[in-house]
């Protein structure tokens, strides 16, 4: 897994002065259960290498399985039922957790412990492969699959760790069997928040136990082409969680920079980490718009529907529900409904708004702003988002993000969400994790 996979923005949750807000009323989302069998192309790079084995072995679940019903019709996402029953294999699962224990300066090991126990005792057979770096673990996961036969795959990180497993699940040739168990214990945790589940060390007991009830829900992939001016892909991946361009992009970058450079001084790597040095980029950037012109055009097309946006701090394509840990852009989103979120930020201004009034814990929300005059474009939903990004003069092309990830930037993208390709286990019914 890439330094970078633990947070998925350059927004900083648990960095601002907001923590002290009281938090207001809560945003729910239920996660809906579906049987069907879908399929996925492959992604993913095909390296070999393989960690060993860890973790005790652990007595198989047996239960009967229930009748399969037919499969929804992807044509109205809003149609479709909204619950079914679960589904529980007929066989015993064949489980691989995936984690890194050399993550959180080697102090992640006593958590794959852990969380390897509390797997056996619920009664969940199996074996422990650590992830690799340089986007290796895709290919991990894709081999686990195909080659052990694997149904479900636990991820035990933050949403870059999420990324590359998903990743390894739609690269395999079985995607629409296997399903993902959650063990957010990450910096932001966008996906297991946006599902319902608690985060951190002190959660995996809980987590487990939703993993062992094997509910399951859908989860909506974005895939993401960067095109040259004939519309050629130059560029291809799959996100989860959001893809962006602009402001955010450059906090990451920048972020990047910062912990680069961090990691050869022992001592302030300890003391300057985490949050602190996502707040340290967010300031330089911040900075950095008073003194160089950093906001751009975009011509998109919305299923469609041609919007142009003139002036731009960022514009972000969001899929799950929590953004940055801690912020809800738009608190009618769901994981599941075929279509994305997309939120321009069109200035500093703007930017602070949005910052204020989307916080999970801020008494302030979008309408109160309105009230007083502060207000700024409203986020639109699209299944297909195509955009052209227009820099200012003499200003090179603002940088892309990906799940948390820098990407190639360009002057192009195609963005596709494809409907509930991916099969999570999830709480059945859950309010989005405080």
């Amino acid at each position: 897994m890439s330094a970078c996979a633990n947070s998925s923005c350059g927004w900083i949750p648990l960095s601002l002065p907001l923590l002290a807000l009281p938090r207001p009323r809560g945003v729910r989302t239920a996660s809906k259960m579906y049987t069907s069998r879908m399929t996925a192309s492959g992604c993913g790079s095909r390296r070999p290498g393989y960690s060993t084995d860890r973790g005790p072995p652990a007595r198989s679940i047996r239960p009967a399985r229930p009748p399969r019903r037919a499969a929804p019709s992807p044509a109205r996402p809003e149609s479709l039922p909204r619950a079914q029953p679960p589904r529980v294999p007929s066989r015993a699962m064949t489980a691989v957790l995936f984690a890194n224990p050399s993550a959180q300066s080697g102090r992640a090991r006593k958590l794959v412990d852990k969380a390897s126990e509390l797997l056996s005792r619920a009664g969940i057979a199996h074996t422990v492969r650590h992830t690799a770096p340089h986007g290796e673990t895709v290919d991990l996961v894709r081999r686990a699959i195909d080659e052990e036969g694997a149904d479900l795959v636990v991820y035990l990180g933050g949403d870059g760790t999420f990324a590359e497993v998903a990743k390894g699940v739609l690269a395999s040739s079985r995607s629409g069997e296997v399903r993902i168990g959650m063990l957010p214990t990450g910096t932001a945790n966008d996906q297991g928040k946006s599902l319902g589940l608690a985060a951190g060390a002190d959660a995996l007991p809980h987590n487990v136990r939703v993993i062992a009830g094997g509910h399951e829900t859908r989860l909506d992939v974005g895939k993401v082409e960067r095109l040259d001016e004939t519309g050629t892909p130059t560029y291809t991946d799959w996100f989860f969680d959001s893809f962006s361009v602009g402001f955010s992009a450059d906090v990451l970058h920048t972020r990047n920079i910062h912990r680069d450079a961090i990691a050869r001084v022992p001592l302030l790597r300890a003391i300057y980490r985490d949050q602190l040095v996502y707040a340290g980029a967010l300031v330089r950037r911040l900075l950095d718009t008073y003194i160089a012109d950093a906001k751009f055009a975009v011509d998109a097309s919305l299923d469609g529907r041609e919007v142009q946006f003139d002036s731009l701090l960022d514009i972000i394509v969001k899929n799950t529900t929590i953004y940055g840990g801690e912020w809800v852009l738009d608190p009618t989103a769901e994981h599941d409904d075929g279509a994305f979120e997309i939120v321009p930020v069109e200035g500093r201004r703007h930017f602070t708004s949005k910052l204020l009034a989307t916080y999970r814990r801020s008494p302030i929300d979008e309408r109160a702003l309105r009230e007083i005059g502060i207000e700024g474009a409203r986020p639109r939903r699209a299944a297909r988002v195509d955009l052209r990004v227009r820099p200012a003069t003499g200003r090179p092309l603002p940088a892309a993000q990906i799940d948390g990830e820098e990407m190639p930037s360009g002057a192009r993208y195609r963005v596709e969400c494809l409907a509930r390709r991916l099969r999570v286990i999830a709480p059945a019914a859950a309010p989005i994790s405080r």
